[in-house]
């Protein structure tokens, strides 16, 4: 029972890894996308701290980021299912 603990906390600790790196790999990707966007639009340089934080705060609220907890979350659950399919059936 305790080793079964131990890889479950082991495999927590890899998908948290992967969710962060995913996490800042897509943010940093949105980023230089808006800041093409801004670019292509020929803006006064002024504005572009105002246009990328509006952005940012759009890809806050996406989907692509609640997909994200996927990554994190579906392993997990079927990990669980698996373990309860297992012991009770």
């Amino acid at each position: 029972m305790l080793l079964w603990v131990f890889r479950l906390v082991i495999i927590f600790a890899i998908l948290s890894v992967v969710y962060i790196a995913l996490s800042r790999y897509y943010r940093w990707d949105k980023k230089k996308e808006l800041e093409n966007r801004f670019k292509a639009a020929a803006r006064d340089e002024s504005e572009k701290e105002t246009f990328i934080a509006e952005g940012m705060v759009g890809y806050d609220r996406s989907l692509k980021k609640r997909l994200l907890l996927g990554v994190f979350a579906l392993p997990l659950f079927i990990i669980f299912g698996l373990l309860f399919i297992a012991n009770f059936m």
